[in-house]
């Protein structure tokens, strides 16, 4: 058996890997073996067998070459899934290297700063990858769990502490997190707090941060606003404030100086948002990159599709970046105005609007709305989708005139 072939023999007999490893449905050179992946993907883990997976491969493929006999092979050789993040590490490997040799084509026939850009990405991703070299040595196994024994390991990119716990660690390498949310809630406002309290805890991390509907001035002014507890809107014309309050914005700027964020507010265009996020992502260390899009719905997709289908496009591409890097992506959603007119204000997955495929391809989506429309301070981040681990309801303050958002310790609250 290849690797392929392992990966997806391990599947079969045990779909649940397929939650706690980050395969790239690329990686798979066999395109039969690629299609079955796709199909275990779009299965619940008990829908997994034989017979749904040939059906569901024939419902994208018609043409497709799947036999159950051929799956049933597969699925008998399995042994043990112990060795499959070897197998996908060393597919990805592959892939890359076929990769890196079609960029250097590109280049040679092309040799334009664009194509120096992406022969750059690749070799920067396969210098990232670990190579597979198990001579059964266990000295660096010893030394890696003493070393946990007095410290904690990190299991993620740290954002807020309920978060945290939700996610098992934080945001973790493949990870598309979606937070969807109505206008006027303060979506924009909760993922400048994310980028805050990101690069607060960990100052090694780089964050891209698109925004689509704001400018970099105005972004900056959140920021220091969320730092500094300035109104957002007195540092429109900061003129005007005391010497005091100056010295807070300067010393705040100061603090930004040393942060690795990035504002972008002039690409709207998908493929440019994902050179973008391919570019510094293949520079940066594990655990130390994330990218924000505020909105999905503000990206232009190249073409004359219908909007649900260039959603689709978004999300998928942004997942399968997000899978190909090891980064976690947070993007933020419209929701369907038709929530405004239910009596319940609780927002569901139903009301992602303009494509289904935001609810599929996200890791984690959570919905950020006020459950009481008379107290505007009082907001709540419903965690509703969550592949590596629970649901939540997150209770959090707003103070609208700081950008700030806090958690509110569930004891506060009964």
């Amino acid at each position: 058996m290849n690797n392929e072939e392992r990966v997806i023999s391990i599947l079969l007999n045990r779909p649940a890997n397929r939650l706690v490893t980050k395969i790239n449905a690329e990686w798979f050179e066999q395109p039969t073996l690629r299609f079955v992946y796709e199909a275990i993907m779009q299965l619940d883990p008990e829908q997994v067998n034989s017979l749904t997976i040939m059906g569901q491969v024939k419902y994208n493929h018609p043409n497709a070459d799947v036999s159950s006999s051929k799956l049933n092979e597969l699925k008998n050789q399995f042994i043990t899934d112990s060795q499959l993040e070897m197998y996908v590490m060393q597919m990805r490997y592959r892939y890359l290297v076929k990769d890196l040799q079609n960029k250097s084509n590109q280049y040679i026939n092309a040799p334009v700063s664009a194509n120096l850009e992406e022969l750059k990405n690749v070799i920067g991703l396969l210098e990232n990858v670990k190579q597979i070299n198990d001579d059964g040595d266990l000295q660096q196994t010893i030394e890696q769990l003493e070393q946990d024994i007095d410290h904690e390991r990190p299991t993620g990119i740290k954002t807020l502490s309920q978060l945290d716990k939700v996610f098992n660690g934080g945001l973790y390498g493949g990870m598309l997190f979606t937070i969807g949310a109505r206008p006027s809630v303060g979506k924009t406002a909760f993922s400048a707090n994310l980028a805050y309290e990101i690069t607060s805890q960990k100052p090694n991390v780089h964050v891209d941060f698109f925004t689509l509907e704001m400018t970099k001035r105005e972004m900056v002014n959140r920021m220091v606003s969320i730092e500094t507890g300035i109104n957002s809107g007195a540092l429109k014309n900061p003129y005007f404030l005391n010497d005091k309050q100056k010295e807070f914005i300067r010393l705040s700027l100061d603090n930004y100086r040393k942060k690795f964020i990035r504002v972008y507010d002039t690409e709207f265009n998908l493929p440019d948002i994902l050179r973008i996020i391919r570019k510094n992502a293949a520079k940066s260390k594990p655990n130390e990159y994330v990218a924000i899009i505020d909105y999905i719905g503000l990206v232009n997709v190249p073409g004359n599709q219908e909007r649900y289908l260039q959603v689709g496009e978004v999300t998928r591409q942004l997942k399968q970046t997000a899978n190909e890097f090891d980064i976690p992506i947070i993007a933020l959603a419209q929701l369907s105005r038709q929530i405004e007119n239910r009596q319940d204000k609780r927002p569901t997955l139903s009301d992602l609007r303009e494509s289904g495929s935001i609810e599929q391809d996200s890791s984690a989506v959570g919905f950020l709305y006020c459950p009481d429309e008379e107290i505007r301070n009082i907001e709540c981040l419903s965690i509703q989708k969550n592949r590596e681990g629970g649901l939540a309801d997150i209770d959090l303050n707003f103070n609208r005139e700081k950008m700030r958002f806090k958690e509110i310790p569930k004891e506060a609250i009964r």
